[in-house]
């Protein structure tokens, strides 16, 4: 009985070898399975996106949470303005102008913007 149980050590250290080797295989599939959920996740995500994009002239409302101008607490307005995009700053970026022609202090993003129509 004791010799079923008994081990020999250069076996025991092929077996180490192997479950180690196992080991990086399994870490590689487990990456690989992961990128691809990301990639699954960003597909979808991007598939439900609607991107802003404003020409120079078009009218937009300002986020009020975003400039700041006056406290609106819980149930003041979200949007202020009346503004025209006076020309594009870069990529998502705009400059404003109010609709007397006064400009704006400092460019807006998109996403702080929302299309007016007048």
């Amino acid at each position: 009985m004791p010799t079923q149980q008994m081990l020999d050590r250069g076996d025991n250290e092929k077996e180490l070898k192997e479950n180690l080797d196992l080991l990086e295989e399994l870490c590689e599939v487990a990456a690989i399975r992961e990128a691809n959920y990301k990639k699954r996740i960003e597909q979808y995500y991007n598939v439900r996106v609607v991107p802003y994009v404003f020409k120079q002239g078009d009218y937009v409302l300002r986020c009020n949470e975003a400039s700041r101008v006056q406290s609106t607490g819980k149930l003041g307005p979200r949007w202020e303005g009346s503004y025209v995009i006076k020309s594009i700053a870069g990529k998502g970026a705009y400059e404003l102008q109010t609709i007397g022609g006064l400009p704006v202090a400092r460019t807006w993003n998109d996403m702080h913007l929302r299309k007016c129509y007048l």
